[in-house]
């Protein structure tokens, strides 16, 4: 491992040095920030002769970065804008570093103006926010932190959801990710955020960007310049023990063509306990079972990705991206002790996965791509058991996935004039997964039988979709027809799109948005097996499981670019979630995914920003909510069940001086349910710093996150008999220091990324 380390530095700092070769910069460059460091756009920067004649002028980007031809040794440079003080200054060379420029304040009696720059602006029916100016006061370093802060987003456990939506995707450059979620997260958080232009929040994302429901699109900057670029990273977590992480990235560019690779280790280790206590009937018996289950996963994981990409023209690409993720290991140890069982159990992993993509984009509007993806699991594991009454039971067990996925899509788009636009395409996708599980060496009254199964799996879509540009806003909806075929089920479903957008004014927007979607379950959760956690806890697996499909509605109105509030509703019939099961047979707690009748939300979401006087960085999301689910046939029982849920989150940035910020965030959120289970009210606080050093360069930052573990609610359950409580908080506070270091002049890319949600046991 330090060989390949080392190896990885050696290359990346020998084509550093090619490339310095090529990027030699003979120009005054700077950046022109405002006194919290964030980026100034539109500043007129002229420049002026050491005897005051005027040379040349520019204005500085969405960036705030400027560049100016240099062909004098002495120089000044006057920054004029209108929501700023004018500065002028004097230079003898090209590099003028960062710019701080004074915020105006204009008095006139006893009113007081001061200008904010819009912290959201709207664009054909999606939301546009500026990451850069979003987080530059916060601790974020990278990509995935970054995306926490966008308002409505939440990030819980690696999964990104949006209030009132649920589930968001994410999308880069207007393409959807292919990854896992664990992958996504390992990539995103390589990637500094100075390398996104923009983050576009769609609630009702078009058909041509190839995913539904809500969709996050990363925007990557598009450089045509000889450019390079790398980044460094290593950090350290606590969570009840010790792990680490490195890696780095490395792009370079030309007029013409682009290269990047992004590696990421990860030596991790998760632990989790497990409260247990139920009131169990069996027939004539009733018993109250406590049980405690510690369990504790660890391993190393290693992700590369590497991709080339060829521009001819600014409309014009093609592309081949690899990603891969190899676990050679993942050891998982489980003890659980307690009035029933006293149980041990060990499994070990080995998972690689390999993706391969290519893509081809003309500037007729054409779009066309393929992409094929295997994954590999197998598992080797044992179970012993010592019940209360002195009996035993053990069992040796070998499992394994194995999934082969090709994809294709083709787009296009045309522009009919006076505004209007159509696009319409197409997308395919094959399946096969081949899965098994193996009893050995049983000994006990244990239930065990053999699998051996092989789905294929086909999709198939066709949408067309219109759009027109309005005078003070857009309009635009889609069609969308699917056929899909599983173990030879066949279903049709249609999926209809729209949105509408008008803006009363520069500063008021309001949204209106339709969406549906469909969630299909994973290949796993569809097999006639029984995985055994311990000798009272089981998952079982369901064959006659169904995609659930939900449609939703949204009306954002945005105040004064700066203030969001939203209205939303959703219905999901055939929901399907994982909740418990006291087996009236025998002593057997059963977890298993069943299709409920449906599920109902709808509330309200806003999300107010503050600040003072550029120290203090603060916003405030509110959100309340209705929710009800139903289910006539959940084994032997039926419930119809509702809340009230409210949430409140604020997060607050301090800067204390040009380089040096502290955060403190904290969320409260009242009683929820799921199917049965009855979460009590949960609250939150995280809190670091994050210290900037060698003009950003070098980051250092450190995170505690759940500081007093009590983020995690009880989980309880009392219905016709169903009886138990559950808490899994401890462990859950986790503490991450980290480390990077970025070098040479980025360049801005494109990423797709391999999904394997329904992969893994």
């Amino acid at each position: 491992m330090k060989k390949m380390l080392s190896s990885l530095l050696l290359l990346i700092v020998t084509v550093s040095l090619l490339a310095q070769n090529v990027v030699q910069n003979e120009n005054v460059k700077g950046r022109v920030v405002d006194t919290s460091a964030a980026p100034i756009s539109g500043v007129t920067v002229v420049m002026f002769a050491s005897d005051s004649t005027y040379v040349a002028s520019t204005i500085s980007d969405v960036k705030g970065v400027f560049e100016i031809p240099l062909n004098t040794t002495s120089f000044q440079l006057q920054f004029n804008h209108i929501s700023f003080e004018r500065l002028q200054q004097t230079f003898k060379n090209g590099q003028v570093g960062d710019i701080v420029l004074i915020q105006n304040i204009l008095s006139l009696d006893e009113i007081t103006i001061k200008a904010y720059r819009p912290m959201v602006k709207a664009e054909e029916g999606k939301l546009s926010y500026n990451m850069e100016q979003l987080t530059g006061s916060t601790i974020a370093t990278n990509v995935y932190e970054a995306l926490s802060y966008l308002p409505g987003i939440d990030e819980n456990n690696g999964v990104l959801s949006l209030a009132g939506i649920g589930v968001v995707k994410v999308i880069i450059n207007g393409k959807p990710t292919s990854m896992s979620t664990s992958q996504l997260e390992t990539i995103l958080r390589s990637m500094p955020i100075d390398r996104i232009k923009s983050a576009e929040v769609m609630y009702s994302t078009p058909p041509q960007y190839g995913v539904r429901g809500a969709a996050i699109n990363l925007i990557m900057e598009q450089s045509r310049d000889n450019s390079y670029s790398g980044e460094l990273h290593t950090g350290y977590g606590h969570q009840h023990k010790n792990s680490w992480n490195s890696g780095g990235s490395f792009a370079i560019s030309t007029p013409t063509w682009s290269a990047d690779v992004i590696y990421g280790y990860n030596n991790y280790y998760s632990p989790l306990q497990s409260q247990l206590t139920t009131t169990h009937t069996v027939g004539e018996q009733k018993a109250t079972i406590q049980q405690i289950e510690d369990m504790q996963s660890m391993g190393e994981q290693h992700t590369l990705r590497a991709a080339f990409d060829y521009t001819p023209t600014e409309k014009s690409s093609l592309s081949i991206v690899y990603n891969s993720e190899i676990t050679p290991t993942q050891h998982s140890i489980s003890n659980s002790d307690g009035s029933f069982v006293e149980s041990v159990s060990n499994k070990r992993d080995d998972i690689a996965l390999h993706n391969i993509a290519l893509r081809y984009k003309a500037k007729s509007g054409f779009d066309i791509g393929i992409d094929y993806t295997s994954y590999n699991n197998h598992n080797d594991g044992y179970l012993n058991n010592l019940y209360a009454d002195s009996t035993t039971s053990s069992f040796d067990i070998r499992s394994g996935q194995r999934v082969s996925r090709l994809n294709f899509y083709a787009n296009m788009e045309h522009t009919l004039g006076s505004g209007w636009g159509l696009n319409y395409g197409t997308k395919g996708a094959w399946a096969e997964d081949k899965d098994f599980q193996h009893y050995n060496t049983i000994i006990g009254e244990v239930e065990t039988f053999d699998t051996n199964s092989r789905l294929t799996e086909w999709r198939s879509e066709l949408y067309v979709g219109f759009g027109k540009k309005l005078k003070k806003g857009s309009i635009s909806t889609s069609l969308t027809g699917e056929y899909y075929n599983l173990k030879g089920e066949q279903r049709w479903m249609l999926y209809p799109q729209a949105n509408f957008m008008w803006m009363f004014n520069q500063d008021n927007i309001l949204q209106a948005n339709i969406t549906s979607d469909k969630t299909y379950p994973s290949y796993w959760m569809l097999q006639d097996a029984i995985t055994y956690v311990d000798g009272y806890t089981e998952l079982h697996g369901n064959p006659l499981l169904r995609p659930m499909q939900s449609y939703a509605s949204q009306f954002v109105y945005i105040y004064k670019k700066r203030y969001i509030f939203v209205l939303f509703a959703s219905q999901t019939e055939d929901y399907f979630t994982q909740n418990a099961y006291l087996s009236p047979d025998r002593f057997a707690l059963i977890y298993k995914n069943i299709n409920f009748d449906y599920a109902r939300q709808y509330g309200a979401n806003i999300m107010i920003p503050f600040n003072i006087d550029g120290w203090l960085s603060s916003k405030a999301t509110l959100t309340g909510l209705r929710m009800k689910q139903r289910c006539d046939n959940f084994y032997d029982l039926s419930f119809d069940r509702s809340a009230w849920v409210g949430v409140v989150k604020i997060n607050n940035t301090v800067k204390l001086s040009k380089n040096f910020s502290i955060e403190v965030n904290g969320i409260y959120q009242s009683p929820a349910i799921q199917g049965l289970f009855d979460l009590e009210q949960s609250w939150g606080v995280d809190a670091g710093f994050k210290l900037s050093l060698l003009d950003n360069a070098l980051n250092i930052t450190a995170k505690c996150n759940d500081i007093f573990e009590s983020r995690m609610p009880r989980v309880t359950q009392n219905w016709q008999g169903q009886k138990l409580s559950m808490y899994t908080g401890r462990y859950n506070r986790t503490f991450t220091l980290n480390l990077s270091y970025t070098f040479g002049s980025y360049t801005k890319k494109k990423y797709k990324e391999v999904e394997t949600s329904r992969f893994g046991h």
